[in-house]
């Protein structure tokens, strides 16, 4: 201590006074002065050696009594912003910046109570929170120097537009089941009409077929159910028919031999006896020979 004293008398000559009170304040316990007062280096963030106070930077109590206060450590905050405190930024190590960021924001919170420290400046945060950040500004599609409250208000604008989204799809769904229900409706009908057309026109080939003799009036249902299944298949097969009641001499010929008995002979036979139409004698044949019908049917449905 005695060599450091004698040091100091020896270079008095030429000294500033503030460099002559640091260094006299120095023998006593080292401190820093800056506006007529003497700092400690727990007033500063950034102390690299204890026993070199000019090496001392950011300050951060406004005076040796009220120590710190938002005034002092906002300044400090700002030397520290791209920008600098009044366009002058301090100069600070990088591999020494973080811990002297970690000072600075205790002293922050210290002084800022009632704040969040999401209210901190962005340049203050630490590390992990700002590539948290950043990653939030690249997502939504902001700027990395966006504020707090342009976040805010982007994540409401995308908060709406999902609710608006969401509103949209579930309209959507609501058409589509109603445009399914439609659809079915639709389907139904189309199937409906579709089949009452094949009946309309297998009737009436069929009725013209037993007018031109090639079925039995009671053969109508069979050709009916046939025409159902397969309408172009049955269609090409009764046009293709031929007659199928020929009312000719068989069974009845004089001085012949009589033929086999079938529905067109009886038929036959039963219109003459009776004085009766071809139709109706078919009728009476089937209602008392109906194998005569079942053998005919054989015949000529295959």
């Amino acid at each position: 201590m005695r060599t450091y004293l004698k040091e100091v008398r020896a270079r008095l000559a030429g000294m500033n006074l503030r460099k002559m009170e640091n260094d006299i304040a120095a023998a006593d316990g080292v401190t820093k002065t800056e506006d007529g007062l003497a700092f400690p280096a727990g007033a500063y963030a950034y102390v690299p050696d204890p026993e070199k106070p000019s090496a001392w930077k950011l300050r951060l109590w406004e005076t040796p009594e009220k120590k710190e206060t938002p005034k002092q450590v906002g300044a400090a905050i700002a030397a520290l912003s791209p920008g600098g405190f009044r366009g002058q930024r301090v100069q600070i190590p990088a591999k020494e910046l973080e811990a002297v960021k970690v000072k600075v924001r205790a002293a922050w919170k210290k002084v800022n109570p009632d704040k969040d420290p999401s209210e901190m400046p962005k340049h203050m945060m630490d590390e992990k929170r700002r590539m948290n950040m950043s990653e939030i500004h690249k997502l939504l599609q902001l700027s990395e120097e966006a504020t707090d409250e342009e976040v805010e208000a982007k994540l409401a604008e995308m908060v709406d537009e999902k609710k608006k989204l969401s509103e949209t799809v579930d309209e959507l769904k609501a058409k589509r089941a109603e445009d399914e229900k439609d659809l079915a409706e639709l389907t139904k009908q189309v199937t409906e009409t579709s089949g009452k057309i094949v009946f309309a026109e297998g009737s009436a080939v069929i009725e013209k077929a037993c007018k031109e003799g090639k079925m039995l009036p009671a053969q109508r249902d069979l050709w009916g159910r046939r025409y159902m299944a397969d309408p172009t298949g049955t269609r090409e097969l009764i046009e293709s028919l031929g007659k199928v009641i020929e009312f000719g001499e068989q069974g009845s010929g004089s001085g012949g031999e009589s033929g086999p008995i079938t529905l067109e002979s009886e038929a036959k036979r039963m219109a003459e006896e009776k004085g009766i139409s071809t139709e109706e004698a078919v009728k009476l044949v089937l209602a008392e020979k109906p194998e005569l019908g079942e053998a005919h049917i054989k015949k000529v449905g295959g």
